[in-house]
């Protein structure tokens, strides 16, 4: 089973990575937040938290958010990134977001699969390398299970090398539950490689017989609140680690963030990490309610600092809520 870091806008930049790769001793396959082209273009992608690499042998997939109106910016995009020497480049079909939607990317592409096998046709041409696709099921109304099959059925001929599905509908908030069936109904009888995406917090998520099918396994929220849950994967285990160790995160991911944003841009993501990592704490309203009234990066670690440093009570299974 592999393992990958979902992408996730405004935390899978440069410190997240580089904290993740530290915490797992197994191989970590990382994702990037979802990247516009255009604006990538304009940026030094060797220095930007939002490309740089994390560590020459840490492989990193560089996910896009494309627009069949911007297909002629995917060569100049791929030659701009292979001097970092990606693992892959990820097409995102499954972003919700009404930004997204207005743009006509993520699942608002998906809905037009002409339009997604142009995009997959750019990337072919600019890239030789591993190309995968992330998606949901589509958009609950009638007739979708036949257009997820129809993607699927043209998708074998793409030549793509793995699907990351996220059994969600457009319109599920994350706080729907996943349908796993999903794995078994549309992938039993087809031969990609499928990553599963949604709701996996630890090795009791996976024991339900629908994970069967799945060639990886594929964390976001999970990782922000533990970035060393892939080292309990690999070792099939639930762990409860030692308090030291919450501080130490935190204050090594604080020191990260400083390290590669100005404090103005800093403060913001600091915030959205600790609004999962307070879910570890059984009063992490607290922690929550401390961080986000900060109003400079010197004040919101000294409070964290000193709610971490009191070794608060502990829950055992997470059970990620959206404040």
């Amino acid at each position: 089973m592999k393992y990958y870091l979902a992408p996730m806008v405004g935390l899978t930049h440069s410190a997240f990575r580089r904290l993740i790769a530290e915490y797992n001793s197994g191989e970590v396959i990382l994702y990037t937040e979802m990247l516009s082209p255009r604006a990538l273009l304009h940026h030094n992608v060797e220095k930007s938290p939002y490309t740089k690499r994390v560590g020459k042998d840490v492989p990193c997939i560089y996910q896009l958010m494309l627009r069949e109106d911007e297909l002629d910016l995917v060569l100049p995009l791929v030659e701009k990134l292979r001097p970092l020497k990606p693992y892959g480049i990820d097409i995102n079909l499954g972003c919700p977001a009404p930004k997204a939607r207005r743009k006509k990317t993520g699942s608002r592409l998906f809905e037009d699969l002409g339009a997604v096998e142009r995009c997959v046709a750019a990337v072919q041409q600019a890239w030789s390398g591993r190309i995968s696709l992330k998606c949901r099921l589509g958009v609950n109304r009638p007739g979708w299970e036949e257009h997820f099959t129809s993607f699927l059925d043209t998708a074998q001929g793409w030549g793509i090398d793995s699907i990351t599905l996220h059994p969600r509908f457009r319109e599920d908030k994350r706080t729907r539950p996943v349908k796993e069936k999903y794995y078994t109904q549309f992938f039993a009888d087809r031969s990609f490689f499928l990553i599963g995406n949604g709701n996996i917090t630890d090795t009791t998520d996976l024991s339900h017989a629908q994970y069967a099918h799945l060639n990886g396994v594929m964390i976001g929220r999970a990782a922000v609140c533990r970035p060393w849950v892939f080292s309990l994967l690999d070792k099939a285990e639930v762990s409860s680690p030692e308090a030291a160790l919450f501080c130490d995160v935190w204050e090594r991911f604080f020191r990260y963030v400083r390290e590669d944003f100005h404090d103005s841009q800093g403060l913001g993501r600091m915030k959205i990490f600790t609004r999962y990592f307070a879910q570890n704490f059984r009063f992490g309203h607290t922690l929550y309610g401390k961080a986000m009234g900060s109003t400079s990066m010197d004040e919101l670690y000294h409070v964290c600092m000193a709610f971490l440093e009191k070794e608060p009570p502990r829950v055992q299974k997470l059970r990620i809520l959206e404040q």
